[in-house]
Formats: C-alpha cells, sequence, structure tokens
C-alpha cells in the first residue's frame, strides 16, 4: 500500500501544466484526416451512384430469397476509420429490413418493389437519405472543417460543414472520434 501512497502523492505533486491535454497539430491533423478521407470517398460514391458502396445491397441468396449483404459496406466503414462499436449500430439499424425481405423471393422483390411506400413497408427505406449527410440532400461537392477540438488523449470533436457546387452550405456534422493503438476512429456522426 505504501507505494500506491507515494505514487499518488507524487502524481498531485505534477504541475498542471504538465498533466494538461493540449492539443498538438499533429494530433489534429490526424483527427482532420480521417474525417477527410472518409467525408471524400462518401462524396464521390454518392455522385457515381455506388450504392453497393454505401449502403447495404439487396441480393438474392442460395434459395432464391431476398438478403441484405452488408458486407462491402461494412468493410468499407472498417477502410475509412468506424469504430467497430459505431459499426454494430450501424448494422443493427437494418436489422429489421433484413428479416423482412428474407420472407421475399428476389425475382419478386427485384421486379416488383420500385416505390418508396413499399420500401417503408418493410422498412427498407434507407436508399432515399443519404445517412451521413445527415438528410436527403445528395448534390454535397465537398466537406469543410469548422472545428477540431482534442478533448483528451483519446478523445476529439470535430465540427464539419457540407457545401454545394456554390460553396452554400447544406449541411453540418459532428463527428466524435476516439482513439485507440494509436489510430483515430469516428465513434459517432451527429
Amino acid at each position: 500500500m505504501k507505494p500506491l501512497r507515494i505514487l499518488a502523492c507524487l502524481s498531485l505533486a505534477l504541475p498542471l501544466s504538465l498533466m494538461s491535454c493540449k492539443p498538438t497539430e499533429f494530433e489534429a491533423g490526424d483527427v482532420e484526416s480521417v474525417i477527410l478521407e472518409f467525408y471524400a470517398w462518401y462524396i464521390i460514391s454518392v455522385k457515381h451512384e455506388q450504392y453497393d458502396q454505401y449502403q447495404p445491397a439487396f441480393m438474392p441468396d442460395e434459395q432464391g430469397m431476398t438478403r441484405l449483404d452488408v458486407s462491402t459496406y461494412a468493410n468499407n466503414l472498417r477502410r475509412f476509420h468506424f469504430s467497430e462499436a459505431l459499426i454494430e449500430q450501424e448494422l443493427s439499424f437494418y436489422a429489421v429490413c433484413s428479416e423482412n425481405v428474407g420472407h421475399i423471393p428476389y425475382e419478386t422483390f427485384d421486379q416488383e418493389y420500385v416505390d418508396l411506400d413499399q420500401f417503408e413497408q418493410i422498412s427498407c427505406e434507407f436508399g432515399n437519405r443519404y445517412r451521413w449527410f445527415g438528410g436527403m440532400e445528395g448534390s454535397v461537392e465537398r466537406a469543410r472543417i469548422l472545428t477540431t477540438e482534442v478533448l483528451t488523449p483519446t478523445e476529439a470533436v470535430v465540427v464539419l460543414e457540407l457545401l454545394d457546387t456554390d460553396d452554400s452550405t447544406i449541411g453540418g456534422r459532428r463527428i466524435i472520434l476516439t482513439q485507440t493503438h494509436a489510430n483515430w476512429k469516428i465513434h459517432a456522426i451527429e
């Protein structure tokens, strides 16, 4: 017990300036590059209508029924530094849809499911909005970071502005990042 008390007393004696967690330019740059890299990919994927890259895709399974394939989407989220907790949360968002489409033959689904109302009835209406833009506006041309704050050595917050072709603001996001094993991961996009 005595060594622990001495250690605790020594840590209390350290100057507060040594214990503060002020971000360095390097830390802020790492955080910002994670965000900008993800949004550059997402904007290009949306613009080029690469749906299966930025959202789950409907596919036939071995029995000819419809299944919701999340593998490419989940792999892209990992590739662009999403935390496993956020990926799990994101994939759980699609659980009801996945369950519902599993009862529909793929040929029927592919030919007959064309209206938003039909997708809403089976809780699969995710195709009418852009998840990481925060709405239905798909004409985002670029993302600009407004503020970056490294709160602790393992947590940062970035406020992002989404711009159209005229550099007019059409949305914004608040992004929380956490650092694990020296890598910044996107933990939440609000």
